[in-house]
C-alpha cells in the first residue's frame, strides 16, 4: 500500500461553479496509490458505496463494475497497461476515487489515461462532495499528478462543472475544439404521450410514416433486456456485428470496437431490472429478428447510449431512427432522467437531444515526448486529420484504412 500524506496549496480564484467551496474543518486523510489487481478487488464495497453517496453526474465510466470487468477482459490483452488507481480516505472511509491507467503511446511516450481508455467516454472521478470540498479535491488531484511518473497526463472529454473539471481547471492545456455531450432531458415528461405532444405535427407524421412503412415488411416490436439474460447476450453480439459492419461499409476506423476482449467485457457486466441499474440492450425487432440494437448503461437515472447499430441491409427503412424513438419510450417509462447520446459528433443527435454539455480535453505534458504526442498531435494535428478524413468519400476512406492496416500487419475481414 502506497500512502501519500499532506496537502498541496492551490488558489481557488476563478474556480468554476458547480462544486462546493465551503471550507471543512481539518481532517485526517491520506491518498492511496493502487497498482495491483488484488487491492483493486478489495476496494469493491467501498467504491460501490461511494458511487451511491456521490451526487455528481457522468461517473459510470469510473464505476467499480465497469472498471473491474474492463480490466479483466480488455485490459489483460494490453501488456503495456498498468493499474494506477488513486483514492482519498478520511477516517477510514473512501471519499474519492480516480481510476487511471498508464500505457505507452507512440514514440514510447508513457501516458496516464482514464482507466478504460479508449472506452472511457467521459473523464471524471468519483467524490463524496459532502465530505470533500473543492479545495481538498484540488489538493488530491494535484498530489496525484505530481506523483505520476509519466511523460503525459491525457484527460479527454471532461464534462464542464463535473468534479474533475473543477479540480483541473488550471492544469495543462485544453484542446482548441468544441466538443459536447448530447443529452435528452426526459425529466420534464410524465409519459411518452407528453413527449410526443411536445414535437411538431410534421415530425410526428414523418415518424409514423417510417413505422408504417416498416410494418409492411412484418411484425414490428421493441424489446429490452438487462444484463445477465440470454437475450441481452444475443443483442450485444448482434450490435457489435452490425456496428463493425457499418463502419467497414462506410470506410470508418473500426479499431475501437474490434479491441480484444470488448465483447467479453460487455457480456460480463451486471444488470438488474428490479433496481433499473447496469447494462441493458434494447432492440427494434422485425418478426423476431433484431434490425436495430442499442447497448447502454443505466446509473442513477442517467442512461448512457453506448452502442447504437442497425442492419445495413435495412438502411433504406430508417430502422435506426425508429429504434431511437422506441428507446426514448422505454426510457421515459423506466424513469430515466437523462438519455445520453455521448460525445461523438453525429448530425442525427440534434433531433434526439435538448441539452448539450460542453466537454474539455486537457493534457499535461511533462517531457518533450509528452509535448509532441499530447500537445502537438492530440490537441492540434489529430483533430484536423480526423475531420479531414471523415469528409473524404467512403471509397477513399476504405483505401486509406486498407493501406494503414497493411502497414501495421493487420488483416481485413
Amino acid at each position: 500500500m502506497d500512502l501519500v500524506h499532506g496537502k498541496i496549496e492551490r488558489s481557488l480564484k476563478s474556480r468554476p461553479i458547480g462544486f462546493r467551496v465551503d471550507a471543512l474543518p481539518p481532517v485526517t486523510d491520506c491518498i492511496e496509490h493502487i497498482q495491483t489487481a488484488e487491492r483493486f478487488a478489495e476496494l469493491a464495497p467501498h467504491w460501490r458505496a461511494l458511487e451511491q453517496r456521490s451526487t455528481q453526474g457522468f461517473i459510470f465510466f469510473q464505476s467499480y463494475d465497469w472498471c473491474h470487468h474492463w480490466w479483466h477482459t480488455v485490459g489483460q490483452h494490453n501488456p503495456d497497461a498498468k493499474i494506477e488507481i488513486f483514492t482519498l480516505w478520511q477516517h477510514g472511509e473512501l471519499v474519492a476515487v480516480w481510476p487511471l491507467v498508464s500505457d505507452l503511446l507512440p514514440l514510447s511516450t508513457k501516458a496516464m489515461l482514464p482507466f478504460t481508455s479508449p472506452h472511457a467516454e467521459y473523464s471524471n472521478l468519483i467524490v463524496d462532495s459532502e465530505s470533500v470540498d473543492a479545495k481538498r479535491l484540488g489538493e488530491f488531484v494535484s498530489a496525484v499528478i505530481a506523483k505520476c511518473d509519466v511523460d503525459l497526463v491525457s484527460l479527454p472529454k471532461i464534462p464542464t462543472n463535473s468534479a474533475l473539471h473543477s479540480a483541473t481547471w488550471d492544469l495543462g492545456l485544453v484542446a482548441p475544439v468544441n466538443e459536447v455531450a448530447s443529452i435528452f432531458d426526459l425529466s420534464q415528461f410524465q409519459d411518452f404521450a407528453q413527449y410526443q405532444a411536445s414535437i411538431s405535427k410534421s415530425t410526428r407524421r414523418n415518424r409514423n410514416k417510417r413505422k408504417n412503412k416498416l410494418a409492411k415488411l412484418g411484425h414490428v416490436t421493441y424489446q429490452s433486456f438487462f444484463a445477465g439474460t440470454d437475450e441481452y447476450a444475443r443483442l450485444v453480439k448482434a450490435a457489435l456485428h452490425m456496428k463493425t459492419g457499418w463502419l467497414k461499409q462506410t470506410g470508418r476506423n473500426d479499431a475501437k470496437l474490434t479491441m480484444a476482449g470488448l465483447s467479453e467485457c460487455l457480456l460480463s457486466l451486471p444488470g438488474d431490472e428490479a433496481t433499473k441499474t447496469g447494462a441493458v440492450a434494447g432492440a427494434l425487432m422485425l418478426d423476431d429478428k433484431p434490425v436495430a440494437v442499442e447497448v447502454g448503461f443505466l446509473q442513477q437515472g442517467h442512461y448512457y447510449s453506448y452502442i447504437g447499430a442497425f442492419d445495413w441491409d435495412m438502411r433504406e427503412h430508417s430502422v435506426g431512427k425508429i429504434q431511437i424513438e422506441e428507446a426514448l419510450r422505454w426510457a421515459i417509462e423506466t424513469g430515466v432522467g437523462k438519455y445520453d447520446l455521448l460525445a461523438e459528433p453525429a448530425g442525427y443527435k440534434d433531433s434526439w437531444s435538448n441539452n448539450a454539455i460542453p466537454l474539455e480535453t486537457r493534457v499535461i505534458a511533462r517531457s518533450w515526448r509528452g509535448k509532441l504526442v499530447g500537445v502537438l498531435w492530440q490537441l492540434h494535428v489529430r483533430p484536423k486529420v480526423k475531420s479531414y478524413f471523415n469528409r473524404l468519400p467512403s471509397n477513399w476512406r476504405l483505401k486509406i484504412l486498407h493501406i494503414v492496416r497493411a502497414l501495421r500487419g493487420q488483416t481485413s475481414n
